[in-house]
């Protein structure tokens, strides 16, 4: 039996845009991760629900004065959803604005996430802001 995995991303990102992290932790696979790009400032592992907090924190709290994703499309496979975002950030050291294009891989095993990779189009920008 095939599952919705788009169905499960979009739910995902509705629970997590909301905080609910009660919510979110059933659709993370136990050994879940998020793998940054080693030039970002938020650069890591973050594993798991407690994981996953801390990056979102970091993004949103520590690193940008703003950081507004607008999701584009979903793209699913036999063990992956791909989701085409736009996002615009503003950075806390420069103040600058930007809006630039990025894909997030979402990797599923036992019908749940278990890892994210972010791919962004410029990833010197975004750490020059």
């Amino acid at each position: 039996m095939s599952i919705n995995k788009t169905a499960i991303v979009q739910k995902f990102f509705q629970l997590a845009g909301e905080g609910k992290w009660d919510e979110v932790e059933p659709f993370l696979h136990p050994d879940f991760e998020l793998i940054p790009a080693t030039c970002q400032p938020y650069a890591g592992a973050y594993r798991g629900l407690r994981g996953f907090q801390e990056i979102v924190h970091k993004i949103y709290n520590e690193t940008y004065e703003l950081y507004e994703p607008t999701v584009l499309e979903f793209t699913e496979g036999p063990h992956t959803v791909v989701v085409l975002i736009s996002v615009k950030v503003t950075g806390k050291k420069t103040g600058q604005t930007i809006t630039m294009d990025l894909v997030e891989a979402l990797r599923f095993e036992e019908g749940k996430i278990r890892s994210i990779v972010p791919y962004y189009f410029d990833t010197k920008l975004l750490v020059e802001l």
